[in-house]
């Protein structure tokens, strides 16, 4: 449950990091997007009714394929996913026994 968690919490960060850039950020519970390929086939009525579902994404998409850059990113850039992956209390011991040292 705590890799939901950080997941869940990291795609709020990252849909508050690209507010106002017209991308929309799920990793959760991702919706139909609105592509050639997924629209090929469905009458306007069925378009219509997709809409107005609330996971419906129109816009740029980030799914689970490009979450990783975005990971890597961020932790670069703050530092922010290294330091809440360390301070899970299971963390310190696991990187003691396999050798780790901090710099």
């Amino acid at each position: 449950m705590k890799g939901t968690a950080i997941v869940n919490g990291l795609v709020h960060v990252l849909a508050y990091e690209l507010r106002g850039r017209n991308i929309t950020v799920n990793a959760v519970a991702p919706g139909p997007v609105a592509t050639e390929l997924f629209l090929t086939g469905k009458t306007d009525e069925q378009i219509d009714q997709l809409r107005r579902l609330p996971q419906w994404f129109e816009d740029v998409y980030m799914g689970l394929n490009q979450a990783p850059i975005v990971v890597m990113i961020e932790n670069y850039r703050t530092g922010l996913v290294w330091k809440l992956f360390t301070s899970n209390p299971e963390i310190a011991p696991a990187l003691e026994a396999i050798g780790f040292r901090p710099e």
